[in-house]
């Protein structure tokens, strides 16, 4: 059974390609018959031109012979340049997908196995050979990629026709057996050439296809370990390798630019006992619910990340008075959000900490972290659930708690 599967894998290989390996092979086969146009037309020329002055003692046998010779290569020569402008041509439109581009490759190799066998008709009046349908079937072969089906019909028929043609001009009994089985041989060995031919090139072009794909998997694997190198695999946002990073570098540009920025730190009050009473899957729920309620609440060009456990942090683009907004907005939103794990509603509030971003000193993130975390620690120890800022010198004078409506200044 298996054996047989291979077998039918393989007849269909032969007789239908995918629709890449046919645009693959189209395009090929307009690039080969650029340069066999000219190759050739240059042999065309070189046999009109050695028989053009045989004449002189030529009985009126090799005169047909002559003349009928040089009348088939000045054909082949015009259509050697028709086959060979529309080659350009196709090219240089792009439009070797066409079904032009398709038909092409397929007439020229028909046509020279053909101009094969006339030759050798012409030739069976002066030798009994068949050199000339020999050459045209190994040429063909070499020259032109044909899928084995087509290949099949253009050999069979050449073959036919030489096969049928030749009692009309070869008299001779033994020479005509014998270019008639020589033509059999010579349409077997080129149609064995082209089939081996297309088949090496097919696995090529797949195995080409293959690299391409592996290669294009790859490069979204490392795009997948990239995004989990950088972000939270809980919460979705950045972690804070990452985010050091990208803020790093955001506040070497603020430097540069003179712009403003503050760092906002955030921790969930109380989330020890969330997850004492409710569980660790209600704690991660509440994680990804804050994570989307930060997201919605700040912009899109503010850095957020997950800074550890159940702490936030904010590179916020704005001066100290905007990072308080913004900080007290997500506070009231967390506030006022109905969490809720099952059957159970829970509440949960958080506290935060403001600190500008100083233009100064070698370790400018560190330091606002520092400020932001001191401010931090001052919410908590007033009570949660509130923000808090750091003025820069070591103190926290300025700071927001809530009351109805909004908040006021300390």
């Amino acid at each position: 059974m298996v054996k047989l599967d291979d077998m039918k894998s393989k007849v269909r290989d032969l007789v239908k390609s995918e629709q890449y390996i046919d645009q693959e092979v189209s395009a090929t086969n307009i690039q080969r018959l650029q340069r066999f146009a000219v190759i050739f037309a240059l042999i065309h020329v070189a046999v009109i031109v050695i028989l053009w002055p045989y004449s002189v003692g030529a009985t009126s046998t090799e005169e047909v012979w002559r003349n009928s010779i040089i009348i088939l290569h000045s054909i082949m020569l015009v259509f050697s340049f028709l086959y060979g402008i529309a080659s350009y041509y196709l090219e240089a439109k792009q439009a070797m997908e066409t079904r032009i581009a398709y038909i092409i490759p397929k007439l020229v190799s028909f046509c020279y196995l053909l101009f094969g066998a006339v030759v050798c008709l012409c030739d069976q009046l002066v030798t009994g050979g068949i050199s000339p349908f020999i050459i045209a079937n190994v040429g063909v072969a070499v020259a032109l990629l044909i899928k084995p089906i087509y290949a099949v019909i253009n050999y069979t028929i050449a073959m036919i026709f030489l096969y049928h043609a030749l009692p009309l001009v070869q008299q001779n009994q033994e020479l005509l057996v014998s270019a008639q089985v020589n033509s059999l041989t010579a349409a077997g060995l080129g149609f064995g050439v082209s089939i081996t031919l297309w088949r090496t090139h097919i696995r090529m072009i797949k195995q080409k296809e293959e690299i391409k794909r592996q290669k294009q998997e790859l490069e979204e694997k490392n795009i997948a370990l990239e995004l989990l190198a950088a972000e939270d695999c809980l919460t979705g946002l950045l972690n804070r390798g990452q985010f050091i990073r990208q803020a790093s570098k955001e506040i070497a540009d603020m430097q540069r630019q003179g712009t403003a920025a503050c760092i906002i730190l955030i921790d969930l009050d109380y989330f020890k006992s969330i997850n004492d009473n409710y569980g660790h899957p209600a704690g991660d729920k509440i994680l990804q619910s804050i994570a989307r309620i930060m997201r919605h609440c700040l912009r899109k060009t503010d850095l957020i990340a997950r800074f550890g456990g159940e702490e936030f942090i904010v590179m916020y683009q704005g001066t100290l008075q905007e990072g308080l907004v913004a900080a007290e907005k997500v506070r009231l939103a967390i506030q006022n959000h109905c969490f809720e794990f099952g059957s159970k509603r829970i509440a949960v509030t958080i506290s935060a900490g403001v600190a500008s971003v100083l233009p100064q000193g070698s370790e400018m993130f560190r330091d606002s972290y520092v400020s932001a975390d001191k401010a931090l620690y001052c919410a908590k120890s007033n009570g949660r659930n509130r923000v808090e800022m750091h003025d820069g010198d070591g103190t926290s004078d300025a700071k927001m708690k809530n009351v109805s409506g909004g908040f006021s200044w300390q």
